[in-house]
């Protein structure tokens, strides 16, 4: 049962670590030189900033809390033979009308996702009742729909080159590459669609403003679409697509900011665009996802390693499983790649905005988003900054851009 301690001490390390982070940066936020020296929103006082820092704490600990209780209830599951009782359960129920390998497959991986995604959302949904918020339970059953289906077309394209045509190896990097192309241009933003009931723009004055903009940096106008809603529980801007390409921006952007403002918003995100960020942020991913499965194929995996999770050795589905398993355990450690990538990505797209408008819009836009989100810190500590989040501080953003009006020239 060496493998199944492996694999949650490693989980466990994530989990600590990311921890240990959060609390440092908690502390650098609620020291007031720093809020004094760092902050850049002025309509935030320092009591609703240590208090809003406050609670963000709480709510970190809480997720870390049930992060160890989920993987401390799996290792439970996988010591008492849970597994294992799936599989035959699995057996069982196809093998009384077919001996098909891939339904007993899917079937098990079925009821072992679900059975995890239940008890993880069980314990997500009771700390959000013990802040007193509402769950948001539509958001579950969507996550489970997508799951029955992501499940059975990722599996079966996995089963039918690793059993018939392909080695393993060569079965996960087609596997890979295409989920990879699918979530990027059907499953996200059809899901991104739904989750936040997006609608066509229809600004007149803004739409024209946004047109000439995109005629003078020679940029084909791409499709635009407004969220509604509250802004803290969804997303300021984004853009999906590499084929079909689409902008979609927050109603409150479009009440709040001025018309130069929302234009610099939009560069952002054109900036992604035309630098090409999408195809980068993929490949980079997909880069370490493979190398990551590589060495898990290699090293870790082998038939000793199903039977102490309590599954059947060479079967596809146990290699699947196996190799979900490991790449969750390592993925952490492999993200801070990711999101050093992620950062850079954020900073070029400013610095394409700054070079087609005045970068002092890019700063009050910057400012007044912070205003709306109310309990987003507009500074953290920057080792931090490095090593967990996905896009810089506001306090380096804007540090960046107040660069560039220094220095025009310099990109």
């Amino acid at each position: 049962m060496t493998a199944p301690i492996i694999f949650a001490l490693l989980i466990s390390l994530a989990v600590i670590i990311n921890a240990l982070l959060n609390r440092i940066n908690f502390q650098f936020q609620l020291k007031k030189q720093n809020f004094d020296k760092q902050n850049f929103t002025s309509n935030v006082s320092w009591i609703e900033h240590a208090s809003m820092v406050k609670d963000r704490m709480r709510k970190n600990q809480a997720s870390n809390i049930e992060t160890l209780i989920g993987v401390f209830l799996l290792l439970i599951f996988v010591f008492l033979g849970g597994l294992k009782y799936l599989e035959s359960l699995s057996v069982s129920i196809t093998y009384s009308w077919t001996s098909s390998e891939f339904l007993t497959g899917y079937l098990f991986l079925l009821m072992f996702t679900a059975l995890f995604m239940l008890s993880s959302e069980f314990l997500t949904i009771i700390s959000v009742l013990k802040r007193g918020e509402r769950p948001r339970l539509k958001k579950t059953a969507l996550l489970l729909i997508l799951m029955t289906l992501g499940c059975f077309l990722v599996y079966g394209l996995f089963h039918l080159l690793t059993v018939y045509f392909l080695a393993s190896q060569i079965a996960v990097l087609v596997v890979t590459l295409g989920a990879l192309l699918v979530a990027m241009n059907l499953v996200l933003p059809w899901y991104l669609r739904f989750q936040l009931k997006t609608t066509s723009l229809d600004q007149p004055v803004i739409q024209k403003r946004l047109e000439e903009l995109c005629h003078n940096i020679r940029f084909k106008f791409p499709s635009m679409m407004v969220i509604d809603g509250n802004l803290k529980k969804s997303r300021c801007a984004y853009v999906t697509g590499i084929w079909k390409r689409e902008i979609t921006i927050h109603q409150a952007l479009i009440d709040a900011l001025s018309p130069d403002e929302i234009a610099a918003t939009v560069l952002h995100e054109i900036g992604h665009l035309k630098r090409g960020h999408l195809i980068i942020k993929a490949a980079v991913g997909l880069g370490l996802m493979l190398i990551s499965l590589q060495v898990i194929l290699k090293w870790i995996i082998h038939p000793q390693v199903a039977i102490s999770f309590g599954l059947t050795p060479e079967k596809s589905y146990s290699l699947f499983l196996l190799l979900v398993f490991f790449w969750m355990a390592i993925a952490p450690y492999i993200n801070v790649v990711n999101l050093s990538v992620s950062r850079i990505i954020e900073y070029d797209a400013d610095a394409y905005a700054a070079r087609n408008i005045d970068p002092k819009h890019c700063i009050k836009g910057l400012k007044k988003i912070v205003g709306l989100l109310g309990d987003h810190p507009s500074f953290a500590w920057p080792l931090y900054n490095r090593l967990k989040a996905s896009h810089p501080s506001v306090s380096e953003r804007i540090a960046a851009f107040q660069k560039q009006i220094k220095d025009p020239k310099k990109p």
